[in-house]
């Protein structure tokens, strides 16, 4: 079982190109003017990103979380019908069509640090100070919202499942994907369905193998899934997006390493993607200790980590929740990157997670 130290430790850890969330937020504290954001060049125009003045590139960020729940990694929350859901899924979480609401959701447990809750809090504050953000001052979508994550310290991260045909991503009626394709999407893809193809961009989750070595959860992993309890480390990017009716932030994952599990009875009780490829982090096969670019001293982040689980203990965060996940009002933009996820309530997350093994499919191909 991993411990405090352990927590610290992973959110100190950066790999080639990464920056810790909480070097990041010290810095913008000290100097707002330090990073700044860039609209997205291709695709929705309405998509903002957290931006490093110095590279000129997104901030590439890593942290530690725990996760509370998770839908399947290789399907989400996406069953087409006539197929048995996954155990653990209730029906206002499936999707029965192909669609930017077909997701993987990752809740993440913000209970043991609740310094993760207030950086969200601090980077819509800081993104709204900025001119050339939301000119048309839309309200801030009830989805995933500051007040929410505090009070319920839980977090959700969004994957698509799918992404919409276009020139680039299919031509001659054939696309390309760097993984399995599970049978429920490629039926609901090219050439079955002329306006999906499987999303080439889909977060990749490894976990440490014999010898520190990663492996791909989903193909060589006892458990070929993420459960409440898991320590991973995530790299991701932050999105602040902008649609005809509202704006929201979220946090893009690129790539998760199972590293660890974590005693969540310490904590309170019971979109758009990234290609992982185009950077330089470690993959299956690959040591993981030997990927590191740079160590901080963890020690004082752990003492710090505890303290602070503590007083959240103290101050009353421990409290069971009474209502569910809030009914955002959705980003109608025409990826629709950032609508509601479909993640489950509080009440969800005490079911059961999906844990079954699962069948090793062909190699994605041109179809």
């Amino acid at each position: 079982m991993s411990s405090p130290e352990d927590t610290a430790h992973w959110s100190s850890v950066t790999f080639e190109g990464e920056q810790t969330l909480e070097h990041v937020m010290e810095a913008l504290r000290a100097r707002p003017s330090s990073y700044t954001i860039s609209q997205a060049k291709t695709g929705y125009r309405g998509n903002w990103f957290l931006w490093d003045k110095e590279t000129d590139e997104a901030v590439l960020l890593t942290h530690a979380f725990t996760v509370a729940y998770s839908t399947p990694l290789d399907t989400g929350n996406f069953v087409p019908e006539g197929c048995t859901a996954p155990e653990g899924m209730y029906d206002s979480q499936m999707r029965r069509e192909p669609g930017p609401r077909a997701q993987v959701n990752i809740t993440f447990d913000y209970g043991m640090d609740p310094n993760l809750s207030e950086y969200v809090d601090f980077l819509e504050t800081w993104v709204q100070g900025i001119p050339e953000f939301n000119k048309a001052k839309r309200a801030r979508s009830n989805w995933m919202t500051p007040a929410y994550i505090a009070e319920s310290s839980r977090h959700t991260v969004s994957i698509p499942v799918f992404q919409r045909k276009n020139a680039f991503n299919c031509k001659d009626g054939k696309y390309e994907v760097p993984y399995e394709v599970h049978p429920w999407i490629a039926e609901a893809s090219v050439p079955n369905n002329q306006h999906w193809i499987p999303n080439p961009s889909i977060v990749r989750v490894l976990e440490r193998g014999v010898d520190d070595t990663l492996v791909d959860v989903l193909l060589e992993s006892e458990t070929p899934a993420l459960k409440s309890g898991d320590l991973v480390k995530m790299t991701f990017k932050v999105n602040f997006a902008v649609g005809p009716s509202s704006w929201t932030s979220n946090y893009m994952p690129v790539q998760i390493i199972r590293v660890g599990r974590v005693d969540r009875d310490l904590s309170t009780p019971a979109v758009h993607s990234e290609d992982p490829e185009v950077y330089n982090l470690p993959r299956a096969g690959e040591k993981l200790d030997d990927a590191f670019d740079e160590e901080s001293d963890v020690e004082d982040k752990a003492s710090n980590l505890l303290q602070r689980s503590v007083k959240a203990e103290n101050r009353g965060t421990k409290r069971k929740i009474d209502t569910a996940i809030e009914e955002g009002s959705l980003l109608e933009t025409e990826d629709e990157t950032t609508s509601e996820s479909g993640a489950p309530d509080e009440t969800q997350l005490k079911q059961p997670l999906y844990t079954g093994k699962r069948k090793r499919y062909p190699k994605g191909k041109a179809k």
